[in-house]
């Protein structure tokens, strides 16, 4: 029904899968038996090109959404930093206002005195903050701070806004 098949168990890795039917053979030296598949009495090993093609093509698109998954983590993180940083210079804006008009009272002038809207571009480097003050009802002032920058030609901004009192009419 087989033919019998001469194999040498010492020439490396073999692979099995081919069509047909199993036979088992026997080697002198080791006296184990392996499973062959046998395809018109012919012992078929190895890998076609489509399979090799198919394993490649599989393993590069692993690799390439690998890599751009690594590359849009390190965009968001650049992102999330710089708004980070934007959020504390708005609160810095604030607190800047703020400090003028606690001097003011200590300095026993008018609390309004010294607080004025302004632009202050170039705050560690790319970061352009602007000072907005308004006066809503006498002895209410509204600040309202907007940090604005550029990353990967896109522009952002942050802002934020608090009012003010005289609490020492």
């Amino acid at each position: 029904m087989f033919k019998c098949l001469n194999v040498k168990m010492n020439k490396g890795f073999i692979p099995l899968e081919v069509l047909g039917r199993k036979k088992s053979i026997t080697n002198n030296k080791s006296m184990s038996k392996i499973n062959y598949k046998l395809h018109k009495n012919r012992l078929l090993t190895g890998f076609t090109l489509i399979e090799t093609l198919v394993a490649i093509f599989v393993i590069t698109t692993g690799l390439m959404a690998a890599v751009t998954l690594i590359q849009r983590a390190m965009i968001l993180t650049s992102v999330s930093s710089d708004r980070l940083t934007a959020a504390y210079l708005t609160q810095e804006g604030i607190e800047i206002v703020r400090n003028q008009r606690d001097t003011n009272w200590l300095r026993r002038v008018n609390w309004k005195e010294n607080l004025t809207s302004r632009t202050e571009p170039g705050i560690l480097g790319k970061f352009n903050r602007t000072i907005t003050i308004t006066e809503i009802v006498p002895n209410v002032l509204n600040v309202l701070v907007k940090v604005n920058w550029q990353d990967r030609g896109r522009d952002y901004d942050f802002s934020a806004q608090e009012n003010l009192y005289n609490w020492k009419p």
